[in-house]
């Protein structure tokens, strides 16, 4: 038999106890550090950290990307060329192994799309496959698979 929480108390003789009231203070959700977070960023633009390797920045340049230079683009980082980035020689933003990047928002639209369109095959042609090795067994397909 199950009993409510107040007949608990009851058959123990349980004596009365004031109810305690928990205060709130404020609505301040905690979240991690982002030591790669930008500020003023030109709402043009897209921006992203790449790995600061020649060959890799060089492939992002062919694709319509630019190094951000410090003097023409007002965009921040809360750490870059600190203490662990080393001496600062040029006028580009680092932090640690990445430099930052930018490139038109229609640039950045297009490949979203572009790198869209490629999962979207690889989808369908992974249930086309599945559905024809069941077919090729004699299986059938009832209803839909989702494969997401």
């Amino acid at each position: 038999m199950v009993k409510k929480v107040d007949e608990l108390f009851e058959d123990e003789g349980a004596r009365e106890v004031a109810p305690t009231t928990v205060t709130k203070k404020g609505n301040t959700k905690w979240k991690p550090a982002n030591i790669l977070e930008l500020k003023n960023k030109d709402p043009n633009y897209a921006y992203k950290w790449a790995k600061r390797d020649e060959s890799n920045i060089q492939r992002y340049e062919e694709e319509g990307w630019e190094v951000v230079d410090s003097k023409t683009d007002s965009v921040k980082s809360i750490r870059a060329n600190g203490i662990d980035n080393g001496a600062q020689t040029d006028t580009t933003i680092k932090s640690r192994e990445f430099i930052l990047i930018r490139t038109p928002n229609e640039n950045a639209e297009a490949r979203r799309n572009y790198y869209k369109s490629i999962g979207d095959e690889m989808i369908t042609a992974i249930k086309t496959t599945a559905e024809n090795a069941i077919h090729s067994d004699g299986g059938k397909v009832y209803g839909r698979m989702k494969i997401t």
